[in-house]
């Protein structure tokens, strides 16, 4: 949006009152892009994940309503029922 600008971004600890900054160069801002793009494909294409002992999550999981996951699927089942 401003491409004439320098991108500032800061934490603020509450307790200790400290602020650590950073300014993100260009570099910066797409190593950051193609991070998150990498994790955000590596989450859409694993299948292969720990299965949950809450039983409700399978409700809301693709997995389980695609049948990717078996126990799941399973569970999704039983709910139904």
């Amino acid at each position: 949006m401003y491409p004439d600008k320098e991108l500032y971004a800061e934490l603020y600890y509450l307790r200790s009152g400290n602020r650590k900054g950073h300014i993100f160069t260009d570099d910066d801002l797409e190593n950051i892009k193609l991070n998150i793009l990498n994790i955000g494909n590596k989450m859409i294409n694993d299948f292969n994940f720990l299965q949950t002992s809450n039983e409700r999550a399978c409700r809301m999981c693709d997995h389980a309503i695609s049948k990717a996951c078996a126990i799941g699927a399973n569970r999704l089942k039983k709910m139904k029922a």
